[in-house]
């Protein structure tokens, strides 16, 4: 499907895809939500599948919990309904001066217990959660050359194996992206990409559910995070993690337009 949106044409593959995502919530007596894992490659990924998603499901987003500190990036947050985000441990960098200067931040270390709550909504209410699929590709330290990264993030599968919900693969791709990666990030101002038109592509992948003994050995898993054995615990987890976080990240790859993005 084509949309036309100004100067800006919007190419979806894999609507298929998304409308089977969201009507095998509705098969049963309770909604049961999705998950879906979209890209990072530039600041509107998230929002704009999120706002295609929810005309369809009751959505919340994880967000950088740096992003509550500033009343400018709250505000839309606000806007929308605090129930509909889910803070995310994250820090500023320190700035010259050692103070933090709230330009650059980056994600603390994966905690799955601070996810809790997360699960505990998806469990009860249905909710579906629009996430990255991968850490952002732009911030402190990342070199922003407008590729995916190798390394999956750990969130989406977590809640996956956490819930037993679907993973819904998304990939969004801004034309021209690797000559300017920064084209739609946060505090860019680009006339020249506002005057020009410009294709966007959006690619919903087949959803991926995690089996019934994924779901149980996962439990084991976080079960034994706190016991006497909670080191090799962590290391059993990050390799799950890995493992099904790869397979959303391999998808996006093999569906990374580079012709589009040179």
């Amino acid at each position: 499907a084509d949309i036309l949106l100004g100067n800006v044409t919007v190419e979806v593959d894999g609507e298929e895809h998304l409308l089977t995502a969201a009507e095998k919530t509705k098969d049963t007596e309770k909604d049961k939500g999705f998950i879906a894992a979209t890209s990072h490659l530039t600041d509107v990924d998230v929002s704009t599948i999120t706002s295609i998603i929810a005309k369809m499901n009751k959505i919340v987003v994880p967000v950088a919990e740096t992003n509550m500190r500033l009343w400018h990036q709250r505000l839309p947050y606000e806007l929308v309904g605090m129930d509909n985000v889910y803070p995310v441990a994250y820090e500023n960098m320190p700035g010259a001066s050692g103070e933090s200067s709230g330009e650059s931040k980056y994600p603390l270390r994966f905690n799955s217990s601070d996810y809790d709550g997360l699960t505990q909504r998806m469990t009860d209410s249905g909710l579906t959660v629009v996430t990255a699929a991968h850490n952002p590709v732009t911030g402190y330290g990342v070199e922003n050359n407008g590729e995916l990264p190798n390394k999956p993030g750990k969130l989406v599968p977590h809640l996956a194996l956490s819930t037993g919900r679907a993973i819904l693969p998304a990939l969004m791709q801004v034309e021209g992206q690797r000559r300017n990666p920064t084209q739609l990030n946060d505090n860019k101002i680009h006339p020249s990409w506002s005057l020009t038109n410009k294709g966007v592509s959006l690619v919903f992948g087949e959803p991926v559910t995690p089996s019934n003994q994924d779901v149980e050995n996962y439990k084991d898993v976080l079960d034994s995070l706190s016991g006497p054995s909670s080191e090799a615990a962590r290391q059993k987890q990050r390799e799950i993690l890995n493992e099904l976080g790869g397979v959303v990240l391999d998808w996006m790859h093999q569906n990374y337009d580079w012709e589009l993005a040179s």
